[in-house]
């Protein structure tokens, strides 16, 4: 027996590998869950034309459509979705905000700033979720799509996933 996370879930009493199934926790679940996070990168190459500025949608739309399609498939991925989707939202309304509220070479920084910031949670967050691991993003003043009961089921059964 080795000391990796697994052989420690192993040995908890009660926890077996049927009932992680039954939980949802599943390597394909930690792959759906991962693309959750990682599907907001599709943002730098995903953008539409609006009169003069091109608008990036990709770092929105894509995590959106990967837990439209697959969060009633398990608790975990319905987590990293809704956690994905609400970390996007707040940071396209940030730089947003910022773009408005800045001219020239400030707007510009802060959009860099904001860009960079994304980025970095969003590697973040999907090497965690494959990994097996919850992530929840910082900077989220406000969550648009809250935890369903399933997590909050999960949060009881895997604190040290948290």
């Amino acid at each position: 027996m080795g000391t990796n996370g697994e052989d420690l879930e192993r040995k908890r009493p009660g926890t077996g590998k049927d009932e992680d199934e039954a939980f949802g926790n599943t390597d394909e679940a930690h792959t759906w869950a991962c693309m959750c996070h990682f599907s907001a990168l599709l943002g730098v190459i995903w953008w539409i034309p609006a009169s003069s500025l091109w608008l990036p949608v990709g770092h929105l739309l894509c995590p959106l459509v990967v837990w439209i399609y697959k969060r009633k498939d398990s608790p975990w991925i319905d987590f990293a979705g809704r956690e994905a989707v609400n970390f996007q939202t707040a940071m396209t309304v940030y730089g947003a905000v910022g773009g408005f509220l800045l001219s020239g070479t400030a707007a510009a920084l802060w959009l860099w700033c904001v860009a960079l910031t994304d980025l970095f949670w969003i590697i973040r967050g999907g090497v965690q979720a494959s990994h097996g691991r919850f992530f929840t993003y910082p900077l989220i003043a406000w969550r648009l799509l809250r935890e369903p009961r399933s997590v909050t089921a999960l949060r009881t059964r895997y604190p040290h996933l948290f």
